[in-house]
């Protein structure tokens, strides 16, 4: 699989995180230069740094190891997103500190996932790796309470999440069908998703068991958040580098993560997607894996195949894995191993779902029961429609 990997991956990949050592930073050199033994266009790094959305760290890493040099004219624009990205990042921690205060305060349990808070446990900044957004989790029976607090707040929800409390069938499709509602603030133009689950599909026990091991806010890096970065990074093909960054960060911090976290990973029924992130490891950071991946490895044969798709998913131009039939074709497949582990009926249901009525659909439905049964009808037709205007000739 080694080969598969371009020099400016390997290059971008040594630029989304930071080593905590001396041996890390030697490391890191060597991968550069590695990358860099056929000269890259400089554009073409400027353009897998913005596609990666690594600003922050690629700036501190170059100017690090002194290759600032080999982006070029594109060195000063690094510099000014990177500034930004720090300071938007900074003003979300703050954003985060005052949610999680405000949701204390009205006795909801909650949790944040990755964003600033994230990087503040790596790496002591909640500046250096970049967000967009906040991720705020809450328990499915609080949703409704949540959205309250956050209206309350001065957060306006973009979608339907008003919703909720209007129609008790939306509630029972939303909660099995969508994972968050998005709120935008009216002053800041700040966004927080507002979860409910953290499984791809309607799992309930397993959603139980990430809530029983998550640790209490201003707790270390734990387990469970290690772990939720391999679940997440693998439910979207890794297509972004700050994710597998993130965890090297977190492995070069901590060797024995694997063994730490394998006995909840035998519980969540996660190996075979922490198999696939020890090998993206080794091919992208030389990380050497230790008795406990190496076990890993050995129990799950299907990981090389996982991790090759992932490879190819981050070397696409764009971070959309459905751009052509036959890609969404491959990211189906791909999520039909990724999944196996999810129980069956949360499978079938998931997919069922995906064929009767789509995310955007949900969002754009009255709520009416009467309307439910047009919506697979509206969406064939208007997927006909885009189909037909493709094919036709421009005047």
């Amino acid at each position: 699989m080694p080969e598969i990997v371009t020099p400016q991956i390997r290059f971008l990949a040594a630029c989304c995180y930071l080593p905590a050592s001396a041996e890390g930073l030697v490391q890191q050199r060597h991968l550069l230069e590695q990358a860099c033994a056929i000269p890259i266009p400089a554009q073409v790094l400027w353009e897998g740094i913005q596609r990666h959305r690594i600003f922050a760290l690629a700036e501190r890493v170059l100017r690090t190891h002194s290759f600032t040099a080999a982006l070029g004219q594109f060195a000063p624009a690094l510099a000014a997103r990177a500034r930004q990205g720090q300071l938007d990042s900074l003003t979300l921690f703050g954003e985060s500190l005052q949610l999680s205060a405000l949701f204390s305060k009205h006795g909801i349990e909650h949790r944040f996932l990755k964003g600033p808070i994230l990087s503040q446990k790596i790496y002591g900044n909640p500046g250096l790796r970049r967000s967009k957004d906040l991720d705020l989790q809450v328990r499915p029976q609080d949703i409704a309470a949540a959205v309250r607090v956050l209206q309350a707040a001065h957060w306006e929800p973009t979608g339907s999440a008003e919703r909720w409390e209007q129609s008790h069938l939306y509630r029972w499709i939303a909660e099995r069908r969508l994972r968050h509602f998005e709120f935008v603030h009216r002053q800041t133009q700040s966004s927080v998703e507002l979860h409910w689950r953290m499984e791809p599909a309607h799992a309930p026990k397993l959603d139980e068991l990430w809530w029983a091991h998550w640790p209490a806010a201003g707790s270390p890096l734990s387990a469970a958040e290690a772990l939720h970065l391999c679940l997440h990074g693998a439910s979207h093909a890794w297509n972004r580098l700050k994710w597998i960054g993130d965890l090297q960060a977190i492995f070069d911090r901590n060797p024995a993560l694997w063994t730490e976290t394998r006995a909840l990973s035998k519980e969540l029924d996660l190996e075979l997607i922490v198999a696939q992130a020890i090998l993206l490891l080794q091919i992208l950071f030389q990380a050497e894996p230790d008795a406990c991946a190496r076990a890993i490895l050995a129990s799950q044969p299907c990981a090389p195949q996982l991790a090759k798709f992932a490879l190819h998913s981050m070397q696409l131009k764009s971070a959309r894995l459905y751009e052509s039939p036959a890609g969404i074709m491959a990211y189906a497949g791909y999520l039909l191993k990724a999944n196996q582990r999810l129980p069956w009926r949360a499978r079938l249901g998931n997919l069922l779902g995906r064929c009767l009525i789509d995310d955007l659909d949900l969002g754009k439905w009255n709520g009416h029961w009467a309307t439910l049964p047009a919506i697979p009808f509206i969406r064939a037709s208007q997927l006909l429609s885009r189909s037909r205007s493709k094919r036709s000739p421009e005047p």
